[in-house]
């Protein structure tokens, strides 16, 4: 009797201390929903799309919400005489918000830009807004390797229609702690001239930890598409640094070259992150 009240006060004193430890990872790891958010115990640092065209295959947790904008972002000329503009652009916005563990929606609006040529200015606002479903198919926020796939919408505010498409997401660590993301979108637009356009949209980004908080980042990114009978291209390589402010917070800022005559020579950027 003595041995059997021994062994049942270790068993019920150790019991209690092991699911204590194990109950925090179990609980990080289960599924989740928007009405049963993600413990903040459980989230990693903020991770973003920008400053990147190229996108992340992760997405935002369930239950939190995540705000990425570019405060500024300031598009040089090639040259006045050919009449192209430079651009100041000021809150470039996109919401995210985490439904289900692997699965985000996200709504982005490009809020107001100045242009000016030759002495004349315009200022506007943005006529459409980006709604996209991120869906993880595996690898999640912590598989080494992770793909992603998203059915995209750009909505017109001034009636001119809806262009559509799709957008596959592959992200993976190489050695020397290297991100690699890889995008490739396709996408039915309508143009300028009212004619409807296909275009594919690939784009590869890599991202090192340079000290802690600071991060440094190269991508190209490229758009192809056909218009009257005669195939056309814009290219941009894109290079800056991002800081982690704080565990939700993230600044960014840097510059996209363009390159050939359908891009900005040059870009400079500046943008913040929040999450909550």
């Amino acid at each position: 009797m003595r041995w059997t009240l021994i062994v049942a006060s270790l068993y019920l004193g150790v019991l209690p201390a092991a699911a204590q430890e194990l109950g925090p990872a179990s609980s990080c790891k289960r599924w989740r929903s928007l009405l049963d958010p993600l413990p903040r115990a459980c989230l990693d640092p903020i991770e973003t799309d920008r400053p990147h065209l190229t996108d992340t295959a992760h997405t935002v947790d369930p239950g939190h919400f995540l705000l990425e904008t570019e405060l500024v972002a300031y598009a040089g000329s090639r040259g006045d005489e050919q009449g192209r503009p430079r651009t100041l652009g000021a809150m470039l916005m996109l919401a995210k918000l985490g439904l289900l563990t692997g699965v985000d929606l996200q709504l982005g609006y490009d809020a107001f830009s100045l242009r000016w040529a030759n002495g004349s200015h315009d200022m506007s606002a943005g006529d459409e807004l980006f709604l996209r479903l991120k869906v993880n198919l595996f690898g999640g926020n912590h598989g080494r390797v992770s793909l992603t796939v998203a059915p995209v919408f750009q909505v017109s505010l001034t009636g001119d229609g809806l262009d559509a498409g799709g957008i596959a997401l592959l992200g993976t660590d190489l050695p020397a702690e290297v991100e690699l993301e890889v995008n490739l979108s396709l996408l039915s637009q309508r143009d300028s001239a009212g004619d409807n356009r296909f275009t594919i949209i690939p784009a590869l980004a890599l991202t090192r930890e340079l000290f802690p908080r600071f991060a440094l980042f190269g991508e190209v990114y490229a758009e192809t598409w056909r218009a009257r009978g005669e195939t056309e291209w814009l290219g941009v390589f894109a290079s800056g640094l991002l800081y982690q402010l704080a565990h939700d917070w993230q600044l960014d800022g840097g510059v996209r070259v363009g390159l050939n005559d359908r891009a900005p020579p040059y870009e400079l950027f500046l943008g913040l992150s929040f999450r909550i």
